[in-house]
């Protein structure tokens, strides 16, 4: 727990479709705030990757999966199939905007 007379950030866990990812940021005057991040952009992060039961090593080697038709594809093919995942991207994104707020804060 970060000292309540300080701004800090924390990071709300992802739940169902994404719409990026949410920073909390909680102000001294017990108000909190969100701050919205969403960069699909390039592989999925590894929190998505784990979601959908595919490690970061069988993503890098585009694995087969099952296409959901009694089939196989690629899973860089079928996975994401939409701008609706974190992106690594994001993540790291999302990472170095909270260490900067809590940074601050912590001054």
């Amino acid at each position: 727990m970060q000292d309540s007379k300080q701004v800090y950030a924390t990071i709300k866990e992802l739940q169902g479709k994404h719409y990026g990812t949410t920073i909390r940021v909680h102000h001294p005057s017990g108000k909190l705030f969100g701050i919205d991040v969403w960069c699909p952009i390039g592989a999925p992060s590894e929190a998505d990757l784990e979601d959908w039961g595919i490690s970061t090593q069988e993503w890098k080697n585009n694995v087969d999966v099952p296409d959901g038709w009694g089939g196989f594809s690629p899973v860089q093919e079928m996975f994401p199939c939409d701008g609706h995942y974190q992106s690594q991207f994001e993540s790291d994104l999302v990472d170095v905007i909270v260490d900067a707020i809590n940074k601050w804060g912590a001054r």
